[in-house]
């Protein structure tokens, strides 16, 4: 009863935040043009009709996925959310310049415009910009020294990502001649075996010391079965609140999402995936979210990748993702540990990137 409540709460903000920002760039728009009667009507026809644009999008995406549904739903939104922060920060400069209504609200439409179509050129760029990190680690073997760690994150595949970008994605890690790759969750959010390609592409990551991944929310999401065939067909082994000791040298360990505590009972468990494992040998732990980094580094663990944050992708969401998470994107050290949160090699919804790039991160271990 009480994931049904959940469910439905969770429903009732996510709709009136999505039918409030509508009203907020409609009621600006309209207000600050001074709209006729007839204008005002066609204008919000038109944030009606789109507005079901990404609803419909979500909905098509599971029962019968259409590329051009989803692509038009999905670049709504964003053009929504660039609207609604331009929208804000003209209101913020009307306050000063008050006699200029229409030219704030024509500036304000204008660089929706703008960001948006820079937006989505960016995230479109190919292929995956290398983020290249150099990381000492005062436990490091001298046999380990400069051992290369590939680390992919939020790929999010799905209705619009082609083949060819999967097949690009994995040729560009390999590329890199990895030791090690690993992967911090939210893969994909379709079902890959209904999509020829995507397996198969997946199926040729190479590295010395195998591939690894934890799941991410998303996983959750679309079936966390899916998630398991789709590791075990492409020889990806996955650590849930557990680790695996790696050629007699070092430790990975991988914790499970927070979404496993509501989908399986079972919550991220520090405590469970350090069991056994030696800290006088370097540990790397793998979890989704960049969190519980202090307590990881307590516990033993050298070095913490995350994702999720994507970097905030577009405008108001990396304010807000800057404000949420202390390791938001980039790297961060805490006593002789560290932390690096990648924004990901892909995109979630709106096919759009602002102050970020999908990346690939390379990460070279040094002794210190």
């Amino acid at each position: 009863m009480a994931k049904i409540f959940g469910i439905i709460l969770f429903g009732i903000i996510a709709i009136s935040i999505y039918g409030g920002m509508h009203y907020y760039v409609y009621h600006r728009i309209s207000r600050g043009l001074e709209l006729p009667k007839n204008a005002r009507l066609y204008l919000r026809i038109f944030f009606i009709i789109f507005s079901f644009s990404f609803i419909a999008a979500q909905i098509t995406s599971r029962a019968m996925p259409s590329y051009w549904v989803y692509l038009i739903g999905m670049i709504w939104l964003g053009l929504l959310a660039i609207g609604v922060s331009a929208f804000i920060i003209k209101d913020i400069l009307a306050l000063f310049l008050p006699k200029y209504p229409k030219v704030l609200t024509l500036g304000a439409l204008a660089v929706t415009i703008l960001i948006s179509g820079y937006s989505i050129w960016n995230a479109m760029l190919r292929p995956c910009a290398i983020k290249r990190l150099t990381i000492p680690i005062k436990k490091l073997p001298a046999e380990m020294n400069g051992m290369k760690i590939v680390h992919i994150t939020d790929t999010h595949f799905d209705i619009l990502t082609q083949p060819d970008f999967v097949e690009s994605i994995v040729k560009r890690i390999n590329s890199l001649k990895p030791d090690i790759i690993l992967i911090t969750g939210d893969i994909t959010d379709i079902d890959v075996f209904r999509f020829k390609g995507y397996l198969d592409a997946l199926s040729k990551l190479s590295a010395t010391h195998g591939v690894w991944a934890v799941a991410g929310n998303h996983e959750y999401y679309m079936r966390f079965d899916i998630f398991e065939n789709m590791c075990a067909e492409a020889g990806i082994n996955i650590l849930a609140n557990s680790n695996a000791e790696i050629d007699s040298n070092f430790f990975v360990v991988g914790l499970v999402d927070d979404e496993s505590g509501r989908f399986h009972n079972m919550p991220p468990d520090i405590d469970a995936a350090m069991e056994d494992v030696d800290t006088t040998k370097p540990v790397i732990m793998m979890y989704h979210r960049p969190r519980r980094f202090k307590k990881a580094v307590e516990m033993g663990v050298d070095l913490q990748l995350a994702g999720h944050t994507h970097a905030g992708q577009i405008p108001p969401i990396d304010l807000i993702v800057w404000l949420i998470y202390k390791y938001h994107y980039g790297l961060f050290k805490y006593r002789d540990s560290y932390i690096y949160t990648s924004s990901g090699a892909g995109t979630w919804g709106p096919p759009m990137r602002t102050f970020s790039r999908n990346e690939i991160a390379l990460i070279e271990l040094v002794k210190e």
